[in-house]
């Protein structure tokens, strides 16, 4: 039952919440930077315009799990649509008892609006929707999201509330909840380098988590990211010093040419293993 252990230690850290999964990333910036609109956080900065693109990201969780997102992204009547679809497969499970074999796996739709009132403050919404499926058994739930983002010269301050909505239908009596949380970040560019700077603040009912990343352009096709996340803190196992150092840690690259990108992301999560992720991404002029 191998499988089970990923799945257990996760929920052991979020144990206050049910559907844990949404808390899983989109995208491979969003692995390494722990922040939803972090792709949309530099085009304010670097670009202070939000670009069209068609994208999609492989996930590889460690036990087999893999997850899938597609995203497409255009601009109409001066607001910033994002549509989303996110698959996480967790592949089939073996009752060690009856040898019954079955599978899980949650399917996300999810609409993001994104508009700016001036060149500094932009307002951000969106409206998700998960269908969770357990063998013959399923489960739905409608959540929201929101976000105040405001640039002053190189820095972009950002307010979010996250995973604000309710259970639909529920796969147990039990009282369970939605993982809300609320976060606040702070996106920087350096003078003198082509590169950028943030930590992101969780706050969850009985847990905060803090997020640091930063991206080096070392020429114009080409930048390295670097993360680190508290929630290493959950995740040492105190007997072994050189993988409880690298615990939380969290890289990748970044690759373009003329209108596609393509990104490679590792996380290292201790004793629960490893996740990697590559994102291609194609921007629509």
């Amino acid at each position: 039952m191998k499988k089970f252990s990923f799945i257990f230690i996760f929920t052991l850290i979020f144990s206050h919440y049910g559907y844990q999964s949404i808390l899983l990333p989109n995208s491979t910036y969003e692995l390494i930077s722990g922040q939803s609109n972090y792709i949309v956080s530099n085009e304010i900065l670097f670009k202070n315009e939000l670009s069209k693109s068609v994208s999609s990201t492989l996930f590889l969780l460690p036990e087999d799990i893999q997850v899938a997102s597609f995203f497409y992204k255009n601009n109409f009547f001066g607001v910033h649509n994002q549509y989303k679809i996110k698959i996480i497969d967790y592949g089939n499970f073996n009752d060690s008892e009856s040898q019954y074999i079955f599978s899980a796996k949650d399917i996300f739709f999810h609409y993001n609006l994104i508009k700016a009132f001036n060149p500094k403050f932009y307002f951000s919404f969106g409206a998700n929707y998960l269908y969770s499926n357990i063998d013959k058994y399923n489960s739905s739930a409608i959540f929201f999201n929101a976000s105040i983002l405001y640039k002053i010269e190189k820095v972009l301050f950002q307010y979010n509330i996250n995973n604000l909505g309710f259970i639909l239908d529920k796969y147990t009596t039990f009282d369970e909840s939605l993982p809300l949380n609320y976060s606040f970040s702070i996106l920087y560019l350096p003078k003198y380098l082509k590169s950028s700077v943030g930590v992101n603040y969780q706050k969850y009912d009985d847990l905060d988590i803090t997020n640091f990343i930063g991206e080096i352009h070392l020429y114009d096709s080409f930048s390295i990211l670097i993360g680190y996340s508290s929630i290493a803190q959950s995740l040492y196992s105190n007997d072994n010093f050189e993988k409880d150092f690298i615990t939380g840690l969290s890289t990748g690259l970044n690759f373009n040419y003329k209108n596609i990108a393509i990104n490679f992301g590792l996380k290292n999560l201790g004793s629960a293993g490893l996740i990697q992720s590559i994102s291609l991404m194609k921007k629509l002029n």
